[in-house]
């Protein structure tokens, strides 16, 4: 029998999940990803929750992955203010989201009854998590939300050249407009600037422990149904030998591990931008062994808004399909 296939996003955060593991499959994106556990091209990924609750995949148990106890860095939602009025709905939004944490998880969401307030997520649809994420608080904030594809450069100016592009926008709907950015391209535009420029940036890990009180789950290791226990067992064993692997190389291994995935990925410029001591603590930063109870609970929330967004009632611009829960 063949080795299980294994893959993962050629992403920074993803790196001690294939340190030292020239035979797993790296995708540029986690949609990437997502349509290759789709295809059956590989057995077994580091992908997106709501893909893995989509696609009936199997958790790999002691659970494995990537999450966020507090701010992530790499993933966050940039408010571009078109109108004088926006900053203070923004703020407005930001504690209607906030408010959420107090309120019981059957009661989180209600995508019927959608409120009238529209906000507009800018995104290159690069990462599903991120955008169900941030549309299922925006619904339960009582909030509707609608996606338009844009493609952006990280250096690009976050004021006057972002109100320009989306102020054509609200000749047909009025509402507040934001961007989405993820990934090693939301690594580089925050460090390009910085907080004080870009009044009220949030980062998504940062706005779900706001709404839920937990950490956050960007990943979860599946493997397909079709796998019998024994080779679900030997990929989580080889995963968490990698990660093991990780946490004992010294900061040295660690930094030419970085450097060789960047150079190799195009990105070498990344270190110029954010350098060492920053690229290593935000590595230091994440989570990989999401075993404990604040991981199971958060989970567990996410869960269940997959189970609701994902009705035939949803919204429009959520995938519609019968949920199924998986035992996490």
């Amino acid at each position: 029998m063949s080795a299980p296939r294994l893959g993962a996003v050629a992403y920074l955060n993803m790196l001690p999940h294939f340190f030292d593991d020239a035979e797993i499959e790296l995708y540029a994106t986690p949609t990437a990803l997502n349509q290759a556990l789709a295809r059956g091209e590989i057995d077994a990924g580091c992908s997106s929750l709501v893909a893995g609750l989509d696609l009936r995949l199997r958790p790999l148990k002691p659970l494995l992955g990537v999450a966020a106890a507090q701010r992530v860095r790499s993933v966050f939602v940039e408010p571009v203010f078109v109108e004088m009025a926006d900053k203070t709905r923004w703020q407005e939004l930001l504690h209607h989201v906030s408010a959420m944490s107090d309120i019981p998880t059957g009661e989180l969401i209600h995508p019927e009854v959608a409120g009238e307030n529209l906000v507009t997520v800018h995104t290159s649809g690069a990462s599903a998590q991120s955008l169900w994420l941030l549309e299922s608080m925006l619904c339960s904030a009582g909030m509707r939300s609608q996606v338009r594809s844009i493609d952006f450069a990280a250096e690009l100016e976050p004021t006057k050249a972002l109100r320009d592009q989306f102020r054509s926008y609200n000749v047909e709907n009025e509402g507040l407009h934001c961007l989405l950015v993820i990934g090693d391209r939301a690594l580089k535009r925050n460090a390009l600037h910085d907080l004080s420029e870009v009044d009220l940036r949030v980062d998504v890990a940062q706005l779900w422990r706001s709404f839920s009180g937990l950490p956050c789950v960007f990943a979860l290791w599946f493997g397909h149904s079709r796998l019998s226990e024994g080779a679900l067992e030997e990929i989580q064993g080889r995963v968490a030998e990698r990660l093991e692997r990780w946490r004992a190389a010294s900061p040295q291994q660690r930094w030419s591990a970085v450097v060789d995935f960047l150079d190799c990925s195009g990105q070498s410029d990344l270190v110029a931008v954010l350098g060492k001591a920053a690229i290593l603590d935000y590595l230091g930063t994440l989570q990989y062994d999401l075993g404990s109870m604040g991981y199971a609970q958060s989970l567990q929330i996410m869960q269940h808004l997959h189970e609701v967004t994902r009705l035939p009632q949803a919204p429009p611009s959520s995938v519609q399909h019968e949920a199924e829960r998986v035992a996490l």
